[in-house]
């Protein structure tokens, strides 16, 4: 274990899984800013309130055969790993009607600053409710501008502590912050990992 710093990135893993077998996993990054650096306890339940906050906005969209499972947090700059915790308030998805196909997801960009860097994120499974003639409903569409507002944003704050989104460059050990983001009307297609490939 470590001590958090000030200017510290944070990878962040959101775990989830569909059906009985399948995980679904999404990467974050963060840089930790502010004045006030987290302690590691400190710091899993900022990335639960986060993610949290994120999540609860597209809940309707996503199918209940998606189940929460956990949060998993690394200190890349100090390289160790923070811990685990369990989704504070999320269990299930709460889509309506009938589940599209598993692969059929809502897909959000974040662009960079000071670089062409990009982090994309695949949400999903969905549920035909999110779709209308092969587009996203305009309420899916609302919900998703409002979590990717909250996923790229440059001053997530969290009590006295304040994180920067972004995306990491691990070859060049660089950190990029997010400027701006999109969502894309048309659902996208996430492909999924082999059997016993990946985590």
């Amino acid at each position: 274990m470590g001590t958090p710093a000030i200017g510290d990135v944070i990878r962040v893993t959101a775990g989830m899984r569909y059906g009985t077998s399948d995980d679904v996993q999404n990467v974050y990054h963060l840089k930790i800013a502010g004045s006030t650096p987290p302690n590691d306890s400190d710091l899993l339940d900022d990335c639960d309130a986060w993610l949290t906050n994120v999540y609860t906005a597209i809940i309707a969209e996503l199918t209940a055969e998606l189940t929460f499972t956990q949060i998993s947090v690394y200190n890349v700059t100090q390289d160790y790993k923070v811990g685990e915790t369990s989704w504070g308030t999320l269990t299930v998805g709460a889509g309506g009607g009938e589940q599209m196909p598993s692969g059929v997801c809502m897909l959000g960009t974040g662009r960079c600053l000071d670089h062409n860097a990009v982090g994309r994120k695949f949400f999903g499974p969905v549920t035909e409710s999110a779709i209308a003639y092969g587009e996203l409903g305009s309420g899916a569409m609302g919900h998703m501008v409002t979590a990717v507002a909250a996923w790229i944003s440059n001053a997530i704050t969290v009590g006295s502590h304040v994180y920067t989104s972004g995306v990491w460059d691990e070859v060049h050990d660089l950190f990029y912050a997010f400027r701006e983001g999109l969502v894309r009307s048309v659902p996208a297609y996430q492909r999924r990992r082999k059997t016993n490939v990946g985590s």
